[in-house]
């Protein structure tokens, strides 16, 4: 779904059809087109086929047109585990693709499994320092004329949440690109953010990721983004911020009854709520917390809405 800034309105997308469950869609900034890429089970993983993945290519779908092309992007090769988050731009042109790896000179022997106590604490502690200092993620810019991806960091880090569609975020005006990582061996939450003309980093926050798949504010120059335990605030890219303090305490579900997916405009946030079997994405109010119902659903309503900021005009 599409939120049109500047309007109080929500636009639903048109239903474009799912070949398998095991496809991913993003909306870009913009709404003018669907990134989707499909997943396959990894077949070396008979016994376990639901959490391994391989990768197929990540596809653009025009809306207005229904046209479909591929990006010029391929995974890793011999990776057991395939992992790629990725975000269109708001001309629906390129893709920025965060791919997680990992380093195949990673030494992977277990051989404290069989030590005695305080020596197989010891050598598992080790083992995992060496797994995770073997963890890469290479960001990388694609296109979809056919030419090759081209590499604009490789760090040690993991994705903040694989398979979130948060995870690689366009500013609305294609100016900078956001990307919410773990970073190194103590797995430090991170967004770092990049200027799409020059691709150095412009920003990086630490300790926090990004909220929602519209965390962008829609003058490009802040962001949303959750810390530690329930913090959550509007990190502006000068480094100022604004807490939010009006969203209600976790319940004993151990989630928000409201949750945030998003910033509206400047003085609100895009919220879900779900009561009992519903779901329901409201505008609230940064300042008093009051709400306003936007869209409600009760078909699948823990599936966590993907959505994009948009222009008005994007869609009649």
């Amino acid at each position: 779904m599409g939120w049109a800034l500047g309007s109080p309105t929500l636009s639903v997308m048109r239903e474009t059809g799912r070949e398998m469950s095991g496809e991913r869609d993003v909306v870009n900034p913009g709404g003018h087109a669907i990134l989707r890429q499909t997943v396959l089970p990894n077949p070396y993983f008979d016994s376990y086929p639901d959490p391994y993945w391989t990768p197929q290519h990540i596809r653009r779908v025009t809306l207005a047109t229904g046209e479909i092309a591929n990006a010029g992007f391929d995974a890793h090769p011999n990776q057991d585990q395939s992992n790629v988050l990725f975000g269109g731009s708001p001309d629906g042109q390129a893709v920025v693709v965060a791919e997680q790896w990992s380093d195949p000179g990673f030494d992977s022997r277990r051989d404290y499994e069989n030590l005695p106590g305080v020596e197989q604490v010891q050598g598992r502690n080790e083992y995992e320092q060496r797994q995770r200092a073997a963890n890469r993620l290479t960001i990388s810019i694609a296109t979809f004329d056919g030419a090759t991806a081209r590499e604009i960091a490789t760090l040690n880090a993991l994705h903040f949440q694989a398979g979130d569609a948060s995870g690689v975020q366009w500013s609305p005006d294609g100016r900078l690109v956001a990307v919410s990582l773990l970073y190194g061996t103590e797995w430090d939450q991170q967004v770092h953010v990049f200027d799409s003309a020059s691709w150095q980093t412009v920003a990086l926050f630490k300790s926090v990721h990004l909220v929602g798949s519209a965390s962008w504010g829609p003058d490009s120059d802040r962001i949303l983004v959750e810390g530690s335990g329930e913090a959550c605030w509007i990190q502006h890219l000068d480094g100022n911020h604004q807490p939010i303090t009006v969203l209600p305490s976790t319940g004993s579900s151990g989630l928000r009854p409201t949750r945030p997916i998003g910033i509206a405009d400047n003085d609100h946030l895009l919220t879900l709520r779900t009561p009992g079997n519903r779901a329901i994405i409201m505008r609230t109010s940064i300042t008093d917390g009051t709400h306003e119902g936007l869209l409600a659903w009760t078909d699948q309503p823990y599936m966590y809405p993907v959505i994009a900021q948009m222009p008005p005009e994007t869609w009649a």
